[in-house]
């Protein structure tokens, strides 16, 4: 993973680009540059007022931009099969694909894990609570709360447009001091959010906790599923009713040792459930985690959403063949078997010549005379594992691949040539053609607790075989039925332009570009198309950097 600025970069922009020319105008290189804290060529475009749509350059993803809610702006919930339509989003929803939230304005150190700032002066602060809000008109009806606790025996003093009803303690001017320091006059904030939406959990409360008084909040239904220190705040939901919070909120304004008791944490080290859920977020950027998550997706790389950050997949990529025999053993163990006498027996495969070239990981392509009359070769093409057999075999033969994955559920066909197998973390998939036109549902023969038989019968070559591994999507609902943005360019690649394939086994680069190149009169219209459509797929894909 320490390669990842060998790739043309991600470019997210305002214009929908779908058609990825990065190849021949190099376009993403050339707009894009590297954060410093970024750990993929990463640029994102302007944004600008509450709502923004921009696109990832070369594909029709788009991403929707926002830190409002969802009770406002209907258009910002994450609907679970949005991403079917190519819709992923920014928000604040942990639903996101790519998390935005208020944490920034919470200030704690991320070398020993504590919070910065202290506790209020018990003996100096107003035992009351503040109120800050404009909005009068809330879609959670906060008003009628702070208005029944201004109406109760305990202290509120609304200090801003909605519901008035004090002029700002001494030395405040409300319209230059921070917010911040309105808070640190008072033991108590009335936290209190414009709507009650799932992690929509705002700024009214971050800076609370990071001003030094008390939070009294009211907002997201989940926020105790967000892993804040243990009496931290007051939640309002805790009480059958507002009378009983007044007294509560009474009892602890005049009762410094229990008053005391909420800042406890702040000398403790923040919780781990909290850290787990924020530190990954507060560490590197939004932007930033907007190019991860567009490079896992496009290049086939593991993403995990709780952390935000890009990985290796599971199951190793990496091609690696037995340097005597020049079968695979990995990502998936190749051996041979006679089937003329009923009963498979193995075939002993032994290479006609020594190769001194890397054998794991593969630098080049390896032929095998599996049979007189049968050669197979196997080459490491974009992260995956390609297999060519050419011959005239006057025998029936079994190829068998045992994967890396044991517990698995059945096979599914996703088409005529392409099957996958899956666990929980893990798709292999395989694509086969032969020279019939046949596919995988009617060669592969037998599965088994992750081994499978491939039928090779004379009349079906040349056969054409990928080996796609690749993690599943473990944050979209029903994605296990469905192909990945990558796995779909790979499946493709060999099920639509079988002819280019069989020449990526046989030919070096440079000839195989100057035969995509050759003069129109060689009928080469449908290769150059595929040179095209393997640089929109892949944006020009590295092997060495997927393993």
């Amino acid at each position: 993973m320490d390669n990842r600025h060998k790739f043309p970069g991600i470019l997210v922009q305002q214009q929908i680009h779908e058609k990825d020319d990065s190849f021949s105008t190099d376009a993403i290189s050339k707009k894009t540059s590297t954060f410093n804290e970024c750990d993929v060529k990463c640029s994102v475009g302007p944004r600008h007022g509450i709502i923004n749509h921009l696109y990832v350059y070369g594909t029709p993803w788009r991403f929707t931009f926002s830190m409002e809610g969802e009770k406002y702006y209907p258009q910002l919930k994450v609907e679970k099969d949005a991403w079917k339509r190519n819709q992923f989003f920014v928000t604040t929803s942990f639903q996101s694909e790519v998390l935005n939230t208020y944490v920034e304005t919470f200030r704690f150190n991320t070398t020993d894990m504590r919070v910065q700032s202290t506790a209020v002066n018990y003996s100096t602060a107003i035992k009351g609570a503040s109120f800050l809000a404009k909005n009068c008109k809330s879609k959670n009806n906060r008003e009628r709360v702070v208005q029944q606790l201004i109406n109760s025996t305990f202290r509120v003093d609304s200090l801003s447009r909605c519901l008035h009803n004090a002029e700002p303690p001494e030395g405040v001017i409300m319209a230059s001091t921070p917010k911040s320091m309105i808070m640190q006059k008072y033991l108590f904030h009335l936290a209190f959010e414009n709507q009650n939406t799932d992690d929509y959990i705002t700024e009214k409360l971050w800076l609370t906790l990071d001003s030094g008084t008390v939070p009294v909040y009211f907002g997201a239904p989940n926020i105790k599923e967000h892993g804040l220190p243990i009496n931290s705040m007051i939640h309002v939901s805790d009480y059958a009713s507002i009378e009983e919070l007044a007294e509560h909120l009474t009892k602890v304004a005049n009762n410094e040792t229990l008053y005391n008791s909420y800042h406890t944490w702040r000398k403790q080290l923040l919780p781990e459930a909290f850290l787990e859920k924020y530190l990954p977020i507060r560490m590197i950027s939004k932007d930033c985690r907007v190019c991860r998550w567009a490079h896992a997706k496009k290049y086939g790389l593991g993403w995990d959403h709780p952390t935000q950050t890009l990985r290796s997949t599971v199951l190793s990529r990496e091609v690696c063949v037995d340097n005597e025999t020049n079968l695979l053993r990995s990502p998936v163990v190749e051996s041979w078997w006679e089937l003329e006498s009923g009963t498979p027996s193995p075939v002993k495969v032994v290479s006609d010549s020594i190769e001194y070239a890397n054998a794991c990981p593969l630098s080049k392509d390896r032929k095998v005379r599996v049979k007189r009359d049968l050669i197979r070769s196997v080459w490491s093409s974009d992260g995956t594992t390609d297999m060519l057999l050419e011959g005239m075999p006057s025998e029936s033969l079994m190829m068998r691949l045992v994967l890396p994955i044991t517990q698995h559920g059945p096979v599914q066909y996703f088409s005529i040539d392409t099957a996958w197998i899956q666990d929980d973390k893990s798709r292999i998939t395989l694509v086969i053609v032969d020279g019939s036109g046949n596919g995988a549902a009617q060669l592969i023969k037998r599965v088994q607790s992750g081994s499978l038989d491939i039928e090779m019968k004379p009349d079906l070559l040349p056969l054409r075989i990928r080996v796609i591994v690749e993690d599943k999507d473990l944050h979209h609902e029903g994605a296990d039925d469905s192909p990945t943005y990558y796995g779909q360019a790979m499946i493709e690649d060999v099920s639509c332009y079988p002819e280019l394939f069989a020449l990526n086994g046989t030919m070096n680069q440079t000839d195989l570009e100057r035969f995509i190149h050759a003069d129109a009169g060689q009928d080469n219209g449908r290769n150059q198309l595929h040179l095209r459509h393997q640089h929109t797929k892949r944006g020009h894909l590295h092997s060495s950097a997927l393993h």
